[in-house]
């Protein structure tokens, strides 16, 4: 009787250690989708939340050199031509006009 017993107990207790190995990738897959899962959630959550460089747009209006404030090329201002730029002839009261 406790032969039988123990026959019985040794078939519930004894691992058939092959089947295990077999099942052991459906244990392990779970965690290593669990620990991806919860990495990629923490890192989306760092790049939602995190403080961003925080852009300072320019003035975008054009300018004109102080030297030549009068007038640019077609604005309708008589004597404005190509060949008075190419020539320095601008009016210019400062020797160092950009344009001249």
């Amino acid at each position: 009787m406790i032969d039988e017993l123990l026959k019985l107990l040794a078939l519930i207790i004894t691992p058939d250690w092959g089947a295990l190995i077999v099942l052991l990738p459906l244990f392990i897959a779970p965690l290593v989708l669990l620990w991806f899962f919860a990495t990629g959630g923490g890192w989306g959550l760092v790049a939602l939340t995190k403080r961003r460089a925080q852009l300072k747009y320019a003035d975008a209006t054009p300018t004109e050199p102080s030297c030549c404030a009068g007038g640019g090329w077609g604005d309708g201002v008589p004597g404005d031509s190509i060949a008075e730029v190419s020539r320095g002839d601008r009016g210019c009261a400062e020797s160092t006009c950009a344009i001249a």
